[in-house]
This record gives C-alpha cells, sequence and structure tokens, in this order.
C-alpha cells in the first residue's frame, strides 16, 4: 500500500510551490489578465435558423450544417445546440425540407445522450447541474420524435425517451427538494433553455407541469437578487467577466420575464428557447423583481457531500452520481469511491475533463481513497458546491449578498462568496487570486486571477454589513504551485460618481448608493480596477448605506472613525450599535453570540419556505402562486 501511495503521489505532485509577491506581479503587469468565458456557448447558427422559422423561412441542410458538424463531433457544448435545434424542429418541422429532417435525424439518433454509452460521447461534459437537464431534455425529445427509430446503441427512441424521463423526474425533483446546487449562476440560462422544451414539448402533462413550477422557482431567485434589470449576486460558479460585467443574454431573460416579453429577433443564443415558449413568469415575481423597498432575503440551497449517504433516494448508482456529480463533488472523501467506481464502470477515462483520475486508477488503491481524499486535501475538492445559505440585503440602489460561511479556508473553484451590486455591469467584490495573471488555472478555466478563490475567507453579513476574513497557509497545499500572499479588491473607481481611497478605507458614492470598504492593512492600487491588500491574514469590512439614511459625507465620516480590528485572529466591527466579529475558529458573532448562517429553504417579506417543504406559496403586492410539485399545481392568485 504504501508503495502505492508513492507513486500516486508522485504521479499527482505539481511542480514546486513559489511564493508570489506583490512586486513579482507588477513586474509582470504587461501580462493581460485572462478573462474566462464559457466558448462552447457560442451560436453556431441554431438561434439565426430558429429566428428565420418564426419568421416564417424554412430551413434546409445549409441551414443545418455549422451547428450539425458540431454536434456530431461530440464537442463539449453539443447539448446547447441541440436545445434550440429541437426547439426549431418541433415548433416548425413543417418548414424543414425532407432532406435537412433526414439530415437532422441522423444526427440525433446517432448522438449519445449519456454517460452509459461505454467509450463514447467524446470531450462532453454530462455531469454538471444544467448539462444533465439539456442532455435528458434532448434525449427525451428526440426519443418522442423518433420512438420507433433505432438509435445508435440499438435500443429505440421509445427506450430512450423512458430513460430521459427517469432522469428528468430525478433532477426536478432534486431541485424542488434542494434548489440549485449552481446557485445564482449564469448558468441558469442553459437550465431555462431546456426547462422552457419540457414545458412546451414534452407532451407529457407530469412532466410538463413539474417543468413549470421548477422555472418558476428558478424566476424566484433571479427576482429577489436583480437590481434595475442586472442580476449578479453571490454565485457557486461566476466567471469573471461575469462577476465584472454580468451577462446580456441574462438581462435580456430579466426582461422577458419581469418587464415585457421579447421578440425572438432580440435574442443571440440559449435565451431564444425562453422567449418563444408559451411559459410566463407569474405576476408576483415580476411584482417582487420590480419591488423598491428594502428586503432582506434569506434561502438555503443544494446539499453538502456527507449528506449524500443518508438519502434513500440515491441508493441507485446511477441517480447518486446525478446528485454528486450535479454538485461537482468528484475527488471529496464521501464521493470520491463512488465517483472512481463509475468511471471505471462506463469507460470513461478516456474523456479528457475525467483524465485526472487516471492517476487514481489502482485497485489496490480503493479502500484508501477516502483517506488520500482528506488527508492531501485535493485541490479537486475545492470544485464542490456544497450547501449555500445566502444572505442578500436588497435595496432600489444596491444589492449586497453573501454566501454565509462557506467553507472558509478551503480552495475555491468558481465560487463568489462576496459581491455587491449597483446596476448593470458594476460590481464591487474582493478574492484570495489562485494564479498570476494570464497563468493556467489549476482546474482547466478556474480558479484564476479573478475567477473563484485560491483559498475562501469566513464571510458573513448582517444588514448592509459584509465580514470577511482571509488566512492564508505558509504554502499552497498539495498539488498547487502559485502561492499569493495576498489578498484584492476589484472596484473600477472611473466608474463611481465620487471616490475616496485612504491608506486603509475606500469610499464609493454612485447615485444615492454609498459603499465603504474598511482593510486592517495597508491598501495598494494596483491599477484603475484592483486594490491589494498584502499579508497571509487580511480582513475586508464592507458596510453599505445611502441617500435615504444618510448623507454621503456624514456615512464617510461615521466609518472613517470606525475602523475594524484584527487583533489575535479575531476581526471586529461596530455597526448599528452591535459588535461583530469573525473567527476562523468560531465563525461569526453579534455581541458574543453566533450570527444565525443556516437558513430555511427561503425566507424573506415574499415568502417563509423551511427546507423539504411540501409546498410554496409566494405573496407580494396583491399577487400570489401556491406551488405543490408532487401534486403538479401551480396556482396563481
Amino acid at each position: 500500500m504504501l508503495a502505492g501511495l508513492l507513486i500516486l503521489a508522485a504521479a499527482t505532485a505539481a511542480a514546486a510551490a513559489a511564493v508570489v509577491t506583490v512586486q513579482d506581479l507588477r513586474a509582470n503587469r504587461a501580462v493581460e489578465v485572462s478573462r474566462s468565458t464559457v466558448a462552447n456557448a457560442t451560436d453556431t447558427g441554431e438561434t439565426a435558423l430558429l429566428q428565420r422559422l418564426a419568421a416564417g423561412g424554412q430551413a434546409d441542410t445549409a441551414d443545418l450544417a455549422p451547428s450539425l458538424a458540431f454536434i456530431d463531433a461530440h464537442n463539449d457544448g453539443s447539448d446547447f445546440r441541440l436545445a434550440t435545434l429541437l426547439r426549431a424542429r418541433l415548433a416548425y418541422g413543417s418548414a424543414f425540407s425532407q432532406e435537412a429532417q433526414a439530415r437532422l435525424k441522423r444526427t440525433l439518433v446517432a448522438f449519445p445522450y449519456w454517460m452509459d454509452v461505454k467509450g463514447s460521447g467524446g470531450p462532453m461534459v454530462y455531469w454538471s447541474e444544467n448539462h444533465q437537464i439539456l442532455f435528458a431534455q434532448a434525449e427525451f425529445l428526440a426519443g418522442g420524435l423518433y420512438p420507433a427509430a433505432l438509435f445508435a446503441d440499438g435500443r429505440t427512441g421509445a427506450d430512450h425517451r423512458a430513460q430521459a424521463r427517469d432522469r428528468i423526474t430525478f433532477w426536478l425533483d432534486q431541485r424542488w427538494r434542494f434548489g440549485f446546487s449552481e446557485w445564482n449562476s449564469h448558468y441558469y440560462l442553459e437550465d431555462i433553455a431546456a426547462l422552457a422544451n419540457l414545458v412546451d414539448y414534452a407532451q407529457d402533462p407530469e412532466v410538463s407541469r413539474k417543468a413549470e413550477i421548477i422555472l418558476d422557482l428558478l424566476m424566484l431567485d433571479l427576482a429577489g437578487r436583480s437590481l434595475h434589470g442586472e442580476f449578479i449576486a453571490t454565485s457557486g460558479r461566476l466567471y469573471e467577466n461575469n462577476a465584472k460585467t454580468g451577462d446580456e443574454a441574462v438581462r435580456r431573460v430579466l426582461r422577458h420575464a419581469f418587464v415585457q416579453r421579447q421578440a425572438p429577433g432580440s435574442a443571440h443564443g440559449l435565451e431564444i428557447n425562453l422567449f418563444l415558449s408559451r411559459y410566463a413568469a407569474p405576476p408576483v415575481l415580476a411584482a417582487i423583481a420590480a419591488d423598491p423597498g428594502a428586503a432582506v432575503i434569506r434561502t438555503s440551497t443544494g446539499r453538502d457531500p456527507g449528506e449524500l449517504a443518508a438519502d434513500r433516494a440515491l441508493a441507485d448508482p446511477e441517480r447518486r452520481i446525478m446528485a454528486q456529480w450535479g454538485m461537482e463533488a468528484f475527488t471529496n472523501p464521501e464521493g470520491v469511491s463512488q465517483s472512481m467506481r463509475y468511471i471505471r464502470g462506463h469507460g470513461l477515462l478516456a474523456n479528457p475533463f475525467l483524465s485526472g483520475f487516471r492517476q487514481l486508477n489502482y485497485r489496490a488503491l480503493s479502500p484508501a481513497l477516502p483517506w488520500l481524499s482528506r488527508t492531501l486535501d485535493l485541490p479537486t475538492n475545492g470544485t464542490v458546491l456544497g450547501r449555500a445559505d445566502v444572505y442578500a440585503w436588497r435595496t432600489s440602489n444596491l444589492v449586497m449578498s453573501t454566501t454565509q460561511a462557506h467553507r472558509p479556508g478551503g480552495f475555491g473553484n468558481q465560487q463568489r462568496v462576496f459581491i455587491a451590486t449597483f446596476g448593470p455591469g458594476l460590481t464591487v467584490f474582493h478574492s484570495h487570486p489562485a494564479v498570476r495573471p494570464g497563468e493556467p488555472p489549476p482546474n482547466g478555466n478556474s480558479p484564476g486571477y479573478w475567477t473563484g478563490s485560491g483559498r475562501l475567507p469566513l464571510s458573513c453579513q448582517d444588514g448592509p454589513v459584509n465580514l470577511s476574513l482571509y488566512r492564508l497557509p505558509k504554502t499552497p497545499g498539495f498539488g498547487r504551485k502559485t502561492h499569493l500572499e495576498f489578498t484584492h479588491l476589484y472596484a473600477p473607481r472611473a466608474r463611481f460618481d465620487q471616490v475616496i481611497l485612504e491608506p486603509t478605507q475606500l469610499f464609493l458614492r454612485k447615485g444615492e448608493a454609498w459603499l465603504a470598504v474598511s482593510a486592517t492593512a495597508p491598501l495598494e492600487p494596483a491599477g484603475p480596477d484592483e486594490i491589494i491588500q498584502r499579508g497571509r491574514e487580511t480582513a475586508w469590512v464592507t458596510e453599505a448605506s445611502s441617500a435615504r439614511a444618510e448623507t454621503f459625507s456624514a456615512f464617510v465620516a461615521r466609518v472613517r472613525a470606525n475602523p475594524p480590528r484584527l487583533d489575535k485572529g479575531v476581526l471586529a466591527y461596530r455597526a448599528g450599535g452591535h459588535r461583530l466579529t469573525a473567527a476562523m475558529a468560531k465563525g461569526c458573532a453579534r455581541d458574543g453570540r453566533p450570527l444565525d448562517t443556516a437558513y430555511p429553504r427561503h425566507a424573506s417579506p415574499y415568502a417563509q419556505v423551511p427546507r423539504d417543504s411540501e409546498a410554496i406559496d409566494i405573496a407580494f403586492a396583491g399577487h400570489a402562486l401556491r406551488l405543490d410539485f408532487q401534486a403538479g399545481t401551480r396556482e396563481m392568485h
């Protein structure tokens, strides 16, 4: 066994770690900061095709060629294209030439829709939460189109439809029970496209109605944390560009759902599936999105890996993997053995996204895998999207949100645990960068210099105040090359109406919204948008206010006279007559009492919903919505 462990360590150990200083970064400032993008979401012509069909046009083989070439090559993102192409075929089939219908059918019956087709599928990600429902709806709808046809694996379309239905209903049930693992993510756009297709074309009343109910819950997330048509909030998966400037497709969805239905011609991608859908967001959600008042919204979503073993619904290995990998839990101690068994059993080591498991593919090591994961604290453990208890303080001019005490000190990946949003494309947030600017991220496309965190802080929010404490280890940890001994703040100062930068404090004014960021060490500007705080232990205290409460000058004077203290590992700050503290060992507290950071499913002026609720009631501004998933009822008043 020891020899096996040494082989594993030799195979997975990275190059020697390097401590990187601020001076190192400034010496290489010419290196452009890499921007994470979702390249596989780029449209390959299917949106324009659907727009033409909706306007009365026709479809020929040439119209399908770019999308089908992409799908036939089994590229990652093929499921994105399938969603739009299937809507085009189901809604406007009579406008397809016979040749186009035949060409599309060849692709649909040959496509590997799930990981159970051993050795097939190419470099595609099947397992993340949004991909699961996209692949399942594609298989379900394709099987319905060609129920008697033999697909590439020898099963009929009807067989595929039945298999996909089981995955769809399980996925919907998980979202009802636990919410979205990819909380507040711009990947909601992919979920929306798949759910809208099921609402319209499932030809199965139970599937259609339950998809509509889950779409309502997703829209509730959007409505409660959007501001002036923008949705950028604390999230489980938020890339650099999404955190800084948002996503125009998501803004179009918000306009369509809560302001006015959008014409299909205004779509640039997957949102066209919503624009052409019969789904309409209930009026109560539009009222919530437009609420000009102040509100605190507390929600919990997802669950931790240690909770999976006790769930009887996951006794089937396929469902266990759907739940586990849907929350990006691959190598964590609670799931690494299940991951390895599933990968071996389905021949998935050839998939480049799972090739790292080759280093664990020693049967003699199997009993020790959980111990290895826990002892080495593998960097990939940081991808897990466990339970998220989200606090949002929302006013008419600012949304400040935090995922409370989310795995403090652990590896991060794409999580954004704190962010303040002032409106379209204007945010402030901080993080511990995982790599140098331009350096390849350790997990493919994350974490990066601005995407995610190398190490997560202890971050807690109480009203308009957030306390975030970072404690960085002396070394980067097993499997990591770079160790940056500072944290940094993203604040595009040129976009604010007034900026005051002092040695340890930053004051920002945008319209009638005020924000103060206080540090416990000197603040060093490192460019027009970045401020650095050096040290292995750093603290950021963020407080918001507005013209409704006080003048900007009064706000500055009040906060300036109230600097935070960091003493013996305890961060302390006074706000609203209370003493707020944060300490890695004890968590967050108000006046010495632990801050409540474990929330029900939803608690706000709009709804009070416990976890595992049988029904959800939402009410605001004279509108009401009652959802009962098991009964499949959706009642609006």
